[in-house]
């Protein structure tokens, strides 16, 4: 295609304060970074002296704005330094960086990669002085920008005050300095942003991101030396610690409770660290958080994604050479590296795990007390772990808490219900007929049974359901079942509205005095049913036409061996029946944890509450429209009359002729329940 206009080349154009709001908002988590770029810049300087000069100075000197006695922040480092031409490409060059090679590669020996470090520094100041003297030169460059873009560069002539200035200032901070190149940032910070240039805030933040960097890194203080944090000894160094200092030192860091430490490494990525157990329990969907490092700089306190999902129980605390991180320096990189980390992780983990249960098994028991689970989640997915963890871990049965080989030793056959709640209907009548059943309703129970016969061939397992029970209770009599008929009948009447099947059985213990079965299956129909109820024709119909067309009773099994229902069964009043048969329903229903529809629920509180009344007695209040029934008013009566309104003698001292009193004690009227007095 032919252009008939001229085509002109344009340079794009760069607004330093729109990319300043880029940076604060989106790029970093906050103006606390400044301090990191910073630290950053630093320890790349100076690991590029190094690399001419392995025995330079390395050191980092911090003065807060509010110990400084010019009232701003300074930022001392004895690295290699600037020249005028690198400021250009660094500086003032978004995006540009003298950290790549002669190919445009990033240098793996050097934190920052982006070019951008500097201008983090604008998120607490609108003015930025930078004064540099690069290794071999004897001048001071300075540059001076400001958050708006606009910036100046001046070479100072070599009798400069530069030198004798940075001098008083370390000196006034009772700091020393190394006389030779490096580099010294300072700025007043911006009106609101003090709080993070102050000394408190300055020293908790290069604790944070510094202390386990390679040089020697010190924050003046308002009394006394500068104050030094890096640490002597790394949790990933070659001069391993004590197991016992070891676990404090990762307690520390990672602010948890530590059980044990598992040293680690992936030398693909130059990873090395620990792997700590926490010793609390800790839930499958938590959040895990990793302390992570690359090249000794603090990445972050909770990085995700280096351990498995399963190992919920573990916290990551690990230093990284070749991993690559976002250009936000918070997060690393999802690429195959990390994959290869977190594969190679999980196995030393499990390593971790299987040499302890074969080791020292005592401890292995202590660890399974706090994270059981998080060892099933890895043996779901393991077969070799399955096995050596097998013996070890423990299921709900209606033996009790047991591990499948003890259960095995009981019961030929591995029978099992899919949820908590079918465990607790059949746990009372499974245990008293003798029959074996495991909870499969905890967290991946379900497939470390399915999967037993995988490794295990002679294992039976299979599951059973509530409605199974019919069959492993005995039924009653003939005669006594036809005796019962006009009983059974009344419970069934009584218990139709609610969708409930009543059948009369005989099972232990026969302190139960009913149970309910409901299974899946049923309870899926019933809700099928009742939206296809509600919905309009089309989906009513679309509904109907999938129902199977199966039962949805709940079935009550009332158990003729439990007095109680032996009572109920020859009780001859029909209403106070089919109360006493709701009562043992609800009864039923809230041992067996079910669920209460909104039915059940009302058919619990209404017959709570008649059976409350019957046993107390009711008493019907005095009738309001009858006369004789009213109080009369004290006013109308003449104190010296004992006659009412109508006549009638009301003194109590005399005796009607027509009421005689009976012979014997009286009840006290206040409180018939008090025992009789006699009378005189």
């Amino acid at each position: 295609m032919g252009h008939d206009a001229p085509v002109t080349d344009r340079a794009f154009q760069v607004d330093l304060r729109g990319v300043v709001d880029l940076l604060s908002h989106h790029l970093y988590s906050g103006p606390r970074v400044y301090l990191r770029e910073l630290l950053q810049n630093s320890t790349d300087a100076i690991t590029a002296r190094r690399g001419v000069d392995a025995d330079c100075p390395a050191e980092v000197l911090i003065i807060p704005s509010d110990v400084a006695p010019d009232g701003m922040f300074h930022f001392v480092d004895t690295g290699t330094g600037l020249t005028a031409e690198e400021i250009t490409t660094s500086l003032t060059t978004i995006g540009a960086s003298h950290k790549r090679d002669e190919l445009g590669f990033a240098r793996q020996d050097y934190l920052g990669q982006f070019g951008i470090g500097m201008l983090s520094c604008f998120l607490v100041s609108d003015e930025i002085e930078l004064l540099t003297r690069a290794r071999g030169r004897s001048e001071w460059i300075q540059w001076w920008g400001r958050s708006s873009g606009d910036y100046r560069t001046l070479h100072l002539t070599e009798g400069s005050s530069t030198e004798s200035e940075l001098a008083d200032l370390c000196s006034s901070c009772r700091a020393k300095r190394s006389p030779g190149p490096g580099t010294w940032i300072r700025f007043h910070p911006r009106r609101g942003s003090s709080e993070w240039t102050g000394c408190k805030a300055v020293t908790r933040l290069a604790t944070e991101f510094g202390q386990m960097l390679d040089v020697d890194l010190r924050v003046a203080r308002p009394a006394g030396p500068p104050r030094p944090l890096t640490e002597g000894s790394r949790p990933w160094g070659p001069d391993r610690l004590p197991h016992a200092e070891r676990i404090d030192q990762a307690e520390r860091l990672l602010r948890v409770k530590c059980f044990d430490t598992i040293p680690v490494s992936v030398p693909e990525a130059g990873l090395r660290g620990q792997i700590a157990i926490l010793d609390a329990p800790t839930a499958p969907a938590g959040h895990q958080s990793h302390r992570v490092y690359v090249k000794n700089m603090l990445v972050g306190s909770e990085v995700a994604g280096i351990l498995p999902s399963w190992a919920f129980f573990a916290r990551a605390l690990v230093n990284a050479d070749q991993l690559r991180l976002t250009a936000s320096r918070e997060e690393i990189f999802q690429d195959d590296l990390l994959e290869k980390v977190r594969s190679d992780l999980a196995d030393q983990l499990r390593r971790w795990l299987l040499r302890t249960a074969e080791v020292a098994p005592e401890r292995f028991v202590q660890f399974l007390d706090r994270h059981e689970a998080g060892v099933r989640a890895l043996a779901v997915h393991d077969d070799d772990l399955y096995r050596a963890m097998l013996p070890w871990l423990r299921f709900e049965t209606t033996i009790g808490r047991c591990t499948m080989p003890e259960f095995r030793t009981a019961f030929d056959e591995i029978r099992y219900t899919v949820t908590v709640d079918e465990f607790r209907q059949l746990l009372p009548i499974a245990t008293a007929q003798q029959l074996g059943v495991v909870n499969a309703g905890h967290t991946h129970a379900l497939e470390l049974l399915e999967r037993l016969p995988l490794l295990d061939p002679t294992a039976q397992v299979a599951p059973i359901r509530p409605g199974e029970l019919a069959a492993q209770v005995g039924d009653v009599p003939d005669r006594e079942a036809s005796a019962l008929a006009d009983f059974l009948g009344a419970a069934r009447r009584a218990l139709s509205r609610l969708d409930v099947h009543v059948r009369l059985r005989r099972f232990e213990p026969s302190t139960v005095a009913a149970l309910v079965l409901d299974d899946r299956e049923s309870q899926h129909r019933r809700r099928s049913r009742h939206m296809a109820a509600q919905a309009s024709d089309v989906w009513a119909g679309i509904l109907t036409s999938l129902d199977d067309g199966g039962n949805s009773h709940v079935h009550l099994l009332l158990n003729d061996l439990n007095p109680t229902v032996r009572r109920v069964s020859r009780l001859a009043d029909p209403e106070l029946l089919a109360l006493a048969v709701e009562s043992l329903y609800c009864q039923a229903l809230l041992l067996g944890h079910h669920q209460l529809r909104p039915a059940d629920t009302a058919t619990l509180h209404r017959s709570f509450l008649e059976l409350l009344d019957r046993a107390v007695g009711c008493e019907s209040p005095p009738d309001s429209d009858d006369p004789a029934q009213k109080d009369t008013d004290p006013n109308d009566r003449d104190p010296n009359n004992d006659t009412d309104q109508n006549g009638n003698d009301t003194d109590q001292n005399h005796p009607d002729p027509n009421h005689p009193e009976p012979d014997g004690p009286a009840c006290d009227p206040a409180d018939p329940d008090r025992p009789p007095t006699e009378t005189t």
